[in-house]
């Protein structure tokens, strides 16, 4: 196994490989004899000689070949469409990717299908949330793929394909959001703008291992977005960041609809976490362990209880109903008319859900419609006061490609039993990438009041800075590394597997540092004290935790310190040795 550092230029012009700058065209013969391991994308800004972000994922040398070649991943329809943001605001520098139901003035929508592209025109205007990120200074970077009329939570589209999952290639990405979560999870852009009805935005952020969040329905205008069931359809977006993440959220969401009480309750829905496959409830519940004193501390004690109890509706699964059929009978109204007169050829799964919305009763959605009722004011209830309800975004990782539909249907219906109660309820939710199982992401989610969308974000940036597995500052770590012939003091790494942002000004410093811990001891460096933490330089901070490795050596010390010298290599000598006496 070797590490591979590639950084593309703005342009897409050249690519670091392997610490040397090759021509993009042989960045893909590069990156093939690296092998299976670890693979990360750095891009650079213009005026930077530094990566601005880091992500890293275990992959594939088919994945690597994949992502070397421009548009590889296919996660858009229109890369080509760049709008530029204004030059100053909140979002200046940042670049985000926008799912293909966004409107944007003179370029055309298509829905993720060519019969819809066909029939329609380009808008004249931009939708509302657009506009404004445009106005905060955020550039518009293509138009990405998209699940048919945003009907499926699968991510693979019957004519355009699949987008390639960065996290495990040979998985599907989630939908319908499925272009703006890979090109945000794979560093394509700083964030990726998307809609969410029953999950299609939570579920791509937890199969691609990435924040994302199902936003209070209604705290942002829809006016420009194409839309599946207006009563469920909200805008969300992903990020690696929880900065960024942040700093959409103070954009697009309004103060004045902001929930006054803050978030001071938690508690635990155990019936989610049965619908959740063993591996990944237990990778869930280890990674919060660390957290468990913080999350406390924050919320007091968790309370355990099943969700579905007291609505007087059955099961999670036994809410399906209600979810599916008005999300239908809004399809249809808002759809039938186009869908009659052009005929569009569809998936068949997506011309299976229109044929049953066609047949759909009176009887059947006014049934529907007053147990949404009662699941809305259940599910309110318990989030009431503050309150947050903790469970799995999804049952498991993302699903293999091509898996026999009898299974397939299975986890989906586990999966939308997961995801439809804050669609009923009209509530937001937050998936944060904290764990993985069978090598790949799974996410835990917060459902809270309405109106608590900030507060979530908040919480989860808390988490995921308590949760060091979620911010491991680990790929250009020692450049020099990337020479060395002898890789095995590397092994502990594919285990991390999370992505992060490194913005302060001695990113390499804590990279380096990141580095011994992993190499040495093949676990996260140990929190720092209160005292520093608090402090404003970061050096008080690395001068703690490099003194702790060395006063508490692992028994791997030695042997990774004599394999380093045997390496011949003075640049890694250099970097590490010199490292070590700035620090402490």
């Amino acid at each position: 196994m070797l590490w591979v550092c590639v950084s593309r230029a703005t342009a897409g012009a050249a690519y670091i490989t392997l610490g040397r700058s090759v021509p993009k065209s042989q960045a893909a013969a590069h990156l093939a004899l690296a092998g299976p391991g670890l693979f990360a994308v750095c891009p650079r800004a213009a005026n930077r000689s530094t990566p601005r972000r880091i992500g890293l994922w275990p992959t594939s040398v088919r994945f690597a070949k994949n992502m070397a070649s421009a548009n590889s991943s296919q996660a858009f329809i229109n890369e080509s469409l760049h709008v530029p943001g204004a030059k100053e605001g909140q979002l200046a520098g940042l670049t985000v990717a926008v799912k293909d139901l966004f409107d944007v003035a003179g370029h055309p929508t298509g829905f993720g299908n060519p019969t819809w592209l066909a029939t329609h025109d380009p808008p004249t205007a931009t939708a509302n949330c657009v506009q404004a990120l445009l106005d905060a200074g955020a550039s518009v970077h293509g138009k990405t793929h998209m699940d048919e009329i945003a009907w499926s939570l699968q991510g693979e589209n019957f004519h355009y394909g699949t987008p390639a999952n960065p996290a495990c290639p040979d998985r599907i990405p989630g939908g319908s959001s499925s272009g703006s979560v890979v090109a945000a999870a794979d560093g394509t852009v700083d964030f990726g703008l998307g809609s969410d009805t029953g999950g299609s935005v939570r579920v791509p952020g937890s199969f691609c291992g990435i924040l994302g969040i199902r936003t209070t329905h209604g705290r942002i205008s829809k006016e420009g977005v194409l839309v599946l069931a207006p009563s469920f359809d909200v805008v969300g977006w992903h990020a690696r960041s929880p900065k960024v993440m942040q700093s959409v959220a103070g954009v697009l969401l309004p103060a004045a609809s902001r929930a006054a009480e803050p978030l001071q309750k938690w508690v635990v829905a155990t019936d989610a976490f049965e619908l959740a496959d063993k591996p990944a409830t237990d990778a869930i519940y280890k990674a919060l362990s660390p957290a468990m004193d913080f999350m406390t501390q924050r919320l007091g004690k968790p309370t355990e209880l099943a969700l579905s109890e007291g609505a007087g509706e059955g099961s999670l699964v036994d809410w399906l109903p209600a979810f599916r059929v008005l999300q239908a009978c809004e399809c249809w109204s808002e759809h039938k008319d186009w869908y009659q007169s052009q005929k569009p050829k569809f998936g068949p799964d997506i011309e299976q859900r229109f044929q049953g919305a066609s047949r759909l009763t009176q009887d059947q959605v006014t049934e529907q419609t007053v147990r949404r009722e009662k699941i809305t004011k259940h599910v309110r209830s318990i989030c009431g006061q503050g309150t947050i309800i903790v469970l799995p975004t999804t049952p498991g990782p993302a699903p293999l490609k091509g898996l026999p539909q009898a299974q397939m249907d299975d986890y989906r219906n586990r999966m939308l039993a997961l995801t439809s109660p804050a669609g009923l309820a009209g509530v937001p939710q937050v998936t944060i990438p904290i764990a993985t199982a069978e090598g790949c992401p799974v996410g835990l989610s917060f459902i809270g009041p309405c109106g608590s969308d900030e507060a979530l974000l908040e919480l989860a940036a808390d988490l995921m800075q308590v949760n060091h597995r979620t911010r491991v500052p680990a790929v250009v770590l020692l450049k020099g590394l990337a020479h060395a012939k002898d890789t095995t003091y590397l092994a502990p790494l594919p285990s991390l597997g999370a992505n992060t942002e490194i913005a302060e000004p001695d990113w390499h410093k804590q990279a380096r540092l990141q580095t011994l811990f992993t190499m040495v001891l093949g676990r996260d460096p140990p929190p720092p004290p209160p005292m520093v933490a608090a402090s404003v330089k970061a050096p008080a901070r690395l001068m703690y935790e490099v003194a702790g490795l060395l006063k508490n050596p692992g028994p791997q010390l030695l042997p990774v310190i004599l394999r380093l010298l045997r390496s011949k290599s003075k640049e890694i000598i250099k970097s590490v040795l010199g490292f070590l006496k700035e620090a402490i």
